[in-house]
């Protein structure tokens, strides 16, 4: 194992997820920090008690790939504790760009689920958007005798900075398989980039096309070219994470690069997936039009109604490392946040509270087939086989698990997708992709 990497511990064997980051940022810190000690008070159990609230408590929920089901029955369950609480959901999958103007001119929801697009969460928290999280960990608990904090994975937590963000989903990516396809066409799942190359032209010959994606969104991007970063080892992934210098016209990440260019030329993407948004690429390999497809956990959840009979979906960590090289997965996890500027402070961080109980979270687990980023005991769940194929290998030693508290700037993140899908139409080079990347990282820094 190369210098840099992270071993998944066998502790994770008996749990399905890891909790996940806390981040911070010294931005406007005092200001927050006065507000942050408003939090819910504690139970006899050790949980949150919530009950007693008055006012407004507004919520902005984007609406994806976990769907909206699990949140209703959380605000019901909420408002049924509290019936002098107006609870305002504004909830949907545009519900983001609807809410920009707002949070603009500081009227602001109280509680936010940082998910989805048009939501540049990195620039809000630099803002001072976010309210200070501290003093609400130190004492949140989803169990009697268990805090919130104690549950998040070590290493991952600056317990020296602001905490801004609650990690409440695992968020890891990867690709993704039909393993009953596989197996009545004796296809092998590829263990590097020989192989998947390999598997390209044998699949060609059949007419099926090796891999779709996303071409809309970053996908392609965070399914595969994070993986190649952190198989190559040291810390290439941090580097451009961090927007160091020189990180995007080095060597090791245009060698990144250059494997998208060989598998275009070789012909083995999908035709016009460069186009396509997130559900259309997963109906295209949902029906067997490409054999591999980039994409996050909640997957399955997201395409539940569409899922032919017999699909065997199964989760593969990495397929574009060199042969020799380890199988590779960063993990982060997906947010929420209370507004620096939110109108009943009190209201917002019981109701995070209440979504902490650990009730409720194994409620998430089942809903929505994801995991969260707590460690709770899931052997008795409902949870599918896709679940539980992400488990293993994030239990497997072979595996190298790097924590990855941040994707590479949406800005420049933005500059490599459009890059990666020009290289893709054979519209532009590795090195000007490269260059045109660096130079963004320039403004942005």
């Amino acid at each position: 194992m190369k210098k840099g990497f992270r071993m998944i511990t066998t502790v994770m064997t008996t749990v399905l997820v890891s909790a996940m980051l806390f981040t911070g940022c010294s931005t406007k810190s005092a200001e927050n920090s006065k507000v942050s000690t408003n939090t819910p008070t504690e139970n006899a159990s050790g949980e949150t008690a919530s009950k007693g609230l008055s006012g407004n408590l507004e919520l902005q929920v984007f609406v994806g790939g976990y769907g909206d089901a699990w949140w209703n029955e959380m605000i019901d369950g909420f408002q049924k504790e509290n019936p002098d609480l107006k609870i305002k959901k504004n909830m949907g999958a545009q519900i983001n760009a609807t809410m920009k103007t707002r949070w603009l001119g500081e009227d602001t929801p109280d509680l936010v689920f940082l998910d989805g697009p048009d939501l540049a969460w990195d620039a809000m928290e630099a803002d001072g958007q976010f309210l200070d999280l501290r003093s609400f960990y130190s004492s949140a608990a989803i169990s009697e005798g268990k805090l919130v904090k104690d549950s998040i994975m070590k290493g991952l937590v600056d317990e020296n900075k602001e905490v801004y963000r609650a990690p409440y989903i695992l968020s890891t990516w990867g690709t993704w398989y039909d393993d009953k396809y596989f197996t009545d066409n004796n296809l092998k799942v590829p263990s590097n980039f020989d192989e998947l190359m390999a598997l390209g032209e044998q699949l060609k010959k059949q007419k099926v096309s090796l891999m779709d994606f996303a071409g809309q969104y970053q996908y392609l991007l965070r399914g595969t070219l994070y993986q190649q970063l952190i198989s190559e080892g040291g810390t290439l992934l941090q580097d451009a994470v961090s927007l160091k210098p020189g990180v995007f016209t080095s060597p090791a990440f245009k060698k990144a690069l250059t494997k998208y260019e060989k598998l275009a030329k070789a012909g083995y993407f999908l035709n016009g997936t460069v186009a396509l948004n997130h559900t259309q690429s997963q109906m295209e390999w949902l029906n067997h039009n490409a054999a591999l497809i980039p994409n996050g956990l909640w997957l399955e959840s997201e395409m539940k109604k569409d899922i032919p009979s017999g699909f065997n979906m199964k989760f593969i960590p990495s397929v574009m490392q060199d042969a020799g090289q380890p199988y590779a997965v960063g993990v982060n996890s997906i947010n929420i946040a209370i507004s620096s500027k939110a109108k009943n402070k009190e209201a917002a961080l019981a109701f995070l509270g209440y979504l902490y109980r650990e009730e409720n979270v194994k409620r998430f687990v089942e809903m929505t087939g994801s995991p969260a980023a707590l460690n709770i005991d899931i052997s008795n769940l409902n949870v599918a086989d896709s679940t539980k194929s992400v488990q293993n290998w994030l239990a497997d030693s072979n595996v190298a698990v790097v924590p990855q508290p941040r994707n590479i700037p949406q800005q420049v993140e933005d500059v490599l997708r459009n890059g990666v899908n020009a290289i893709i139409l054979g519209e532009a080079t590795v090195d000007s992709v490269a260059e045109s990347a660096e130079q963004e990282a320039v403004k942005v820094r």
